[in-house]
């Protein structure tokens, strides 16, 4: 009411020129316009704006029992839980280590986009992300974005490639009448304190008969820490093709991949060079065969394969001797500007890279003009000719 009267007030003295009810007092009238702002601020669009957001901004553990109805209304249930007590069904289990704002939100594909209920709730906030689908299956997480984490789980090129139960499960049942329950901590917990968290709900959640989690121990899902050595080998085993390299010089077997993806990042090798010497038997560098079955014919002795360390000298010392043979043989020709003779780009080239970039050009299609796939006697960009610096010295061999 005060802030309706506050902008009568400033609506009234404003719809006319000159002075209207406050008798030429501008002090009094600049005080009207900053209660008013302060008014509609604090006393209107905060209460509008999600409570959570009241909760992570002071640092608080209680929230207004207006913004509770409001999000009632909406769909999301909150309940607080000072001390970690809450309304789990589990008897037997200690209390939260933390304390913890709880949300319940249901059909929580449906507010999955920018401006939903799980943004307005879950945007930067950690802690616990607990889903149950209408057939009884539950599914506990954490993170320190719980709303990036959350909707990850609602994109279809993440469940349609996914392995883990809960990605199998979401993609062949759907999100239909499943229930989501999001445990906000403080904005202040550390990652160790959600992995704390995230122990307590899988130890009371992974003995339920259809639970999706795989292990009962918490990964700290929210980030990503460095894998170790060997649960990286573990996983290139698994996902991985190994392969062979053979030296065909001396047809003896050199290393053994466990992977492509391995093989590329630790060889700097492109994956289109890698597949071509895979699927059609190309030689890599001309000299190592590549193949994803074991050759009998070579000499396989397993005991005496070359170090990847080792490996990668050879394989870059051959890339430097295979690059100057490479250059060698590109052919070299002249370029002559017909409409300018005197144009200093005009002369002979090593390359059609090395014109490329002198005339800003696309390579492509001067390699075109310089091969005679273009219409006879046509120019490139209507004024270059290209003679090839063989054929010129043919000529002045054969004068």
């Amino acid at each position: 009411m005060i802030g309706t009267a506050f902008s009568v007030l400033i609506r009234l003295e404003l719809s006319a020129p000159g002075v209207q009810f406050l008798a030429g007092d501008h002090q009094t009238f600049n005080v009207i316009i900053s209660a008013h702002a302060f008014i509609m601020i604090f006393f209107m669009v905060c209460k509008i704006q999600d409570n959570n957001y009241i909760y992570q901004f002071f640092n608080l553990s209680k929230l207004s029992l207006d913004s509770n109805k409001w999000n009632a209304r909406k769909g999301v249930k909150p309940t607080q839980s000072s001390n970690g007590s809450n309304n789990n069904s589990n008897p037997n289990s200690n209390k939260a280590p933390f304390p913890y704002k709880k949300f319940t939100i249901k059909n929580p594909h449906k507010h999955r986009l920018a401006g939903g209920l799980i943004a307005q709730v879950a945007t930067k906030g950690k802690g616990i992300y607990i889903f149950e689908t209408p057939l009884g299956h539950t599914y506990v997480g954490s993170s320190i974005n719980l709303f990036v984490r959350v909707t990850s789980y609602f994109y279809n090129s993440i469940l349609k490639h996914g392995t883990r139960q809960v990605l199998v499960h979401f993609f062949k049942h759907g999100f239909e009448g499943v229930v989501l329950t999001l445990c906000i901590m403080a904005p202040s917990s550390s990652i160790e304190e959600v992995i704390l968290m995230e122990q307590y709900f899988l130890d009371k959640y992974f003995n339920h008969p259809l639970n999706l989690n795989t292990d009962n121990i918490a990964s700290g899902s929210g980030k990503s820490y460095p894998m170790s050595e060997k649960a990286i080998n573990r996983l290139r085993k698994e996902r991985g093709k190994s392969f062979f390299v053979y030296d065909f010089t001396t047809a003896t077997l050199l290393h053994i991949f466990e992977s492509k993806t391995f093989a590329q990042l630790k060889m700097h090798i492109d994956h289109r060079t890698l597949n071509d010497c895979l699927i059609n038997g190309t030689l890599y560098l001309g000299r190592f065969l590549l193949t994803l079955e074991n050759l009998p014919e070579m000499h396989s002795n397993l005991d005496s394969l070359m170090p990847l360390e080792e490996l990668r000298s050879l394989i870059d010392t051959l890339k430097i001797k295979h690059r100057i043979v490479s250059q060698s043989s590109k052919k070299s020709f002249i370029a002559i500007n017909i409409k300018n003779p005197s144009s200093p780009l005009a002369g002979e080239y090593n390359s059609i890279n090395e014109f490329a970039k002198a005339v800003d050009g696309d390579r492509s299609t001067i390699r075109d003009y310089i091969n005679g796939n273009k219409p006879f006697n046509s120019l490139y960009r209507n004024e270059w000719k290209f003679i090839s610096s063989l054929s010129l010295n043919g000529r002045k061999g054969g004068s």
